[in-house]
């Protein structure tokens, strides 16, 4: 019976055959559509909860609050995406 072959000094992207990670220089460009397209929600997501507070003054504070709970965790979430540079 023939031994195992060795797996020394091998990645398991080599074992699997899996395709290594891209290079930065070729995923720039993503990284910036992404962010791009990112801050275009994040503005359409300020731009609607404006708009719902100017229109609906009179709704109930259950509703506002859930409208308005989102606004913190999501510019949290933007600007945690965007200072992440490494």
């Amino acid at each position: 019976m023939a031994p195992p072959p060795s797996m020394d000094g091998l990645s398991m992207d080599a074992i699997l055959g899996l395709p290594g990670l891209p290079s930065l220089d070729s995923t720039f460009g993503a990284i910036l559509l992404g962010s791009i397209f990112g801050f275009m929600l994040y503005a359409l997501m300020l731009h609607q909860t404006y708009r719902y507070f100017r229109t609906y003054p009179g709704d109930g504070l259950a509703l506002k609050s859930l409208s308005h709970g989102d606004v913190p965790y999501s510019s949290m979430d933007h600007h945690l995406v965007s200072a992440a540079k490494d």
